[in-house]
């Protein structure tokens, strides 16, 4: 089960089981894959909305000067994920550590936005009160999103423990803390 904690050097330490962490670089290699080579897709449109709704010359000019950075930017994230949490062989009961830094916490959380919007497109989440039907294939996906939003949750609130010089936030993936 996923933790996350603070280390003595002050870095976010995530401690996943291996299915979780292969998991995490798969979606890591779909979000780049999707952002890279799939613009037609109904989730790009979640993950680069339009700047400017009820301008639609000032969204194309955004969109033409602003979407490769913000791309790549994503795409950079999706790459940062993926590495840390790319493993190889594993023993049985072997945990998968990663520690993130000030360089690596904004990439992941930007992440796990990326990949929690997509998620919401594929369930058909539009906004907090949005149902799913129970008979809908998808399904299987929702606590995936859910956990998504605890781990995003919880490396959040290990910042702002940073933040205001608290003890170590510790949680198990799926609990509120």
């Amino acid at each position: 089960m996923t933790s996350v904690q603070l280390t003595d050097a002050g870095r976010i330490r995530i401690d996943f089981e291996p299915d979780e962490a292969t998991m995490l670089a798969d979606l890591a290699g779909q979000i780049a894959d999707l952002i890279t080579d799939a613009p037609h897709d109904s989730a790009f449109t979640r993950l680069f909305p339009p700047a400017y709704r009820d301008d639609s010359a000032a969204a194309a000019e955004f969109e033409r000067f602003e979407r490769a950075g913000l791309a790549e930017g994503k795409v950079n994230a999706a790459r940062t994920v993926h590495a840390a949490a790319s493993v190889g062989e594993l023993d049985p009961g072997e945990i998968v550590e990663v520690e993130l830094d000030d360089d690596d916490v904004w990439p992941w959380l930007t992440h796990l936005t990326d990949v929690r919007s997509v998620l919401a497109d594929r369930l058909g989440i539009e906004d907090d009160d949005s149902e799913i039907q129970p008979d809908d294939e998808l399904l299987t996906l929702l606590p995936l999103y859910d956990w998504l939003g605890w781990l995003q949750g919880a490396i959040i609130a290990a910042l702002e423990s940073l933040e205001v010089g608290e003890g170590a936030v510790t949680g198990e993936g799926g609990e509120a803390d």
